[in-house]
């Protein structure tokens, strides 16, 4: 309290000496399921600040993000990408990609693999290591690929590597998995008729594009989510 004032401040932010109660409110209702293919917008942006925890200053970190969000229509969730190329997560959700392997990661690769086989696949996301959120359904989708014998693959997803994915899919507490068709990103241009002194015109381009989405994987892996989630709410009256 050496500062003049410095008193008055350090009394207001004093812990009580008493216990305060605290009213909790908890709120049931239906999981919002949906397999609607979802598509995600490509930003640069190194991640949060406290990825171990979901922070009440992250929702002030992200408003940039929720900005290019609101401006890209169509687009469901921002997919933060690192200076160096690598995905690392949404705001709200973590990421996956099941895709061919390379023979580092199986130990040799056949060209005739039959991609229906999960030893010809591994499913890929971001390591906690690169600053991500620990979801708990990231957790649960590792648990599930372990338990259907696909090769689980912590590297954080490079764009550069897109040929190889065959499926993509985002997972969150609320949403639980979502799968996704398309994702994009902004490409700046300008209009040949325009003021040249105007601003860049914002277009989206697509980098990749999953044309079966969900896939077979996805699907499975959301199938045995949600037998997870009826078996851990068994006694509850709420449908799911």
């Amino acid at each position: 309290e050496g500062a003049e004032g410095g008193g008055e401040s350090s009394e207001r932010l004093r812990a009580p000496q008493q216990p305060v109660p605290l009213s909790c409110y908890v709120h049931l209702c239906t999981v919002p399921v949906t397999r609607r293919p979802v598509k995600l917008l490509l930003k640069t942006f190194e991640g949060r600040s406290l990825p171990a925890a979901k922070s009440v200053h992250w929702a002030w970190e992200r408003l940039p993000l929720e900005k290019c969000l609101s401006e890209a229509q169509g687009t469901s969730e921002v997919l933060m990408v690192s200076k160096n190329g690598n995905i690392l997560e949404g705001m709200r959700s973590n990421f996956f990609v099941i895709r061919k392997v390379h023979e580092d990661v199986k130990g040799g690769e056949d060209e005739d693999d039959d991609v229906s086989e999960p030893c010809s696949l591994c499913i890929q996301t971001t390591p906690l290591e690169d600053g991500i959120l620990p979801g708990i359904v990231r957790s649960v989708v590792l648990d599930i690929a372990e338990k259907l014998g696909m090769i689980t693959l912590e590297s954080s997803p490079k764009l550069c590597e897109s040929e190889l994915w065959l499926e993509s899919f985002i997972t969150s507490g609320v949403k639980l998995l979502q799968p996704v068709k398309h994702i994009v990103s902004h490409c700046q241009s300008q209009s040949l008729e325009s003021d040249s002194s105007l601003p860049p015109l914002q277009q989206i381009v697509v980098k990749k594009e999953f044309t079966h989405a969900p896939g077979a994987w996805t699907t499975r892996i959301h199938e045995e989510i949600m037998a997870s989630v009826r078996k851990s709410t068994q006694g509850l009256t709420m449908p799911l």
